[in-house]
């Protein structure tokens, strides 16, 4: 059963040299052993630093660092990750990459996984 949250692997690379590219953050629970979003401890974020991972219905990403740890950090019993994207102007849905909060993107590359205390 899939979970309507589900993220899949994608084969449209993130144009890394045009000035559209944009970092995204997000913040996860690490279990010690899984990466489990925060909305959901059922939803597993099986990825590795260069994978590339979209969404039909978009997803959620922070604009700012500091956004994501201001207001999701500490929200499980578990540690939390934060997990950097990099993504197009393109793959925007919803929201505005230049102000402090989220936008709504169909893909991004995952830049960089990053385990917190």
């Amino acid at each position: 059963m899939k979970n309507k949250e589900e993220l899949t692997k994608s084969v449209s690379p993130i144009k890394k040299t045009k000035n559209d590219a944009r970092l995204g953050w997000k913040i996860v629970s690490w279990d010690g052993e899984k990466l489990r979003s925060l909305a959901d401890p059922f939803l597993i974020y099986d990825i590795k630093e260069g994978d590339f991972v979209s969404n039909s219905r978009g997803f959620y990403l922070g604009t700012t660092k500091r956004f994501v740890e201001d207001h999701y950090t500490g929200l499980t019993d578990y540690p939390d990750a934060l997990i950097c994207f990099l993504y197009n102007e393109d793959a925007i849905i919803s929201g505005y990459p230049w102000e402090e909060g989220e936008v709504k993107v169909l893909e991004a590359e995952v830049y960089s996984i990053e385990y917190l205390d």
